[in-house]
């Protein structure tokens, strides 16, 4: 395998790890005063949240009960996190979305975070175009937000489109400041353009920040080794 080919699979396999956790529950709706309904749901939804951490099968269940009883967006949240947990990816991303079409005119945190969650669930899928929608309409909400920016990047990055990754990583190394991620995926791309010189540095930068960082350092020996080469 040549060494750009190596390095795309990483940043590819990066984009498509599965979750070692479910997320963490959607920022409640912002009322002045709920009503009982919606109080009862925000607590039925922290059970399902701790539970998707624990027995996600349950969870599974329990949100595939609660969605056939209810519309409300937590019911569609309980099922996604459970189903992200499960490694089920495709039916987390389409929920996630759920939740967001949901939450409609009324919370753009929550909205942006449950399109962020959908976005990673179809990279999860392999679904690079729908991931980099979801991103798009999760930074709508949340315009420069840096990790947004940064999850952005990762679909641009899956649909081989390096420029525009290494922009949006650009502008969330200059909201996050030297983020090792956002420095060893910017790393990676550039070296995707052949800037080899740069890639260098990047990952130089991320190495000197997290010097244990598995990842980075394979980034750093690949890129050496290149250069070296030539």
């Amino acid at each position: 395998m040549s060494i750009a080919a190596a390095l795309f699979l990483a940043f590819a396999q990066l984009a498509s790890a599965p979750p070692a956790t479910a997320p963490a529950p959607a920022p409640r709706v912002e009322q002045d005063r709920p009503s009982r309904g919606q109080i009862a749901d925000a607590a039925r939804l922290e059970a399902c949240d701790a539970l998707a951490r624990t027995s996600p099968e349950k969870a599974y269940e329990e949100g595939r009960a609660w969605t056939a009883e209810s519309p409300a967006f937590e019911a569609k949240y309980c099922l996604a996190s459970a189903a992200y947990a499960l490694n089920r990816p495709l039916v987390a991303a389409e929920q996630f979305e759920a939740v967001a079409r949901g939450m409609a005119g009324r919370d753009k945190p929550g909205q942006a975070k449950a399109q962020s969650d959908s976005g990673n669930a179809w990279l999860i899928a392999g679904d690079g175009a729908r991931a980099l929608a979801a991103f798009n309409r999760a930074l709508g909400f949340a315009p420069g937000d840096g990790n947004l920016l940064i999850d952005r990047a990762r679909a641009f990055a899956y649909l081989h489109d390096w420029r525009h990754a290494e922009e949006d990583l650009n502008a969330a190394l200059a909201v996050e400041g030297q983020d090792p991620l956002a420095l060893r995926l910017r790393a990676e791309t550039r070296f995707q353009l052949g800037a080899r010189t740069l890639a260098l540095k990047d990952a130089e930068a991320a190495h000197a920040i997290d010097a244990n960082d598995v990842e980075t350092l394979l980034v750093l020996g690949r890129i050496k080794e290149a250069i070296a080469g030539r």
